[in-house]
């Protein structure tokens, strides 16, 4: 699981997600049809996730919308292309080579 509901950390960053997965594609002018067909997801699988009812968004998941909606995947998880590690780490990441989603 990437994602989920067991403790109300996890319920404010689906909300986060849906939020931002949605203003994302609204930006984009994309309809949540244009963005299933883009991702390979369904219509029906894009409402739920902006709606925070699908709350196991896998890595797979993200990367696909995130592809489709032409920002990288920690643009969705964090609002950035900078990670939460990069803070702790005290470094920077070139915006040119953000840090690849599965190495999170």
């Amino acid at each position: 699981m990437f994602l989920g509901m067991e403790d109300p950390k996890d319920k404010e960053e689906v909300l986060k997600i849906a939020e931002r997965i949605t203003t994302l594609r609204k930006a984009a002018g994309l309809t949540q049809e244009d963005l299933a067909q883009k991702s390979g997801l369904t219509k029906d699988y894009i409402g739920l996730i902006e709606r925070a009812k699908h709350t196991n968004l896998t890595r797979q998941t993200t990367a696909a919308i995130a592809e489709a909606l032409g920002v990288h995947p920690t643009v969705i998880l964090y609002g950035t292309t900078l990670s939460p590690n990069t803070f702790l780490a005290g470094t920077f990441i070139d915006p040119n080579n953000p840090l690849d989603v599965t190495d999170l």
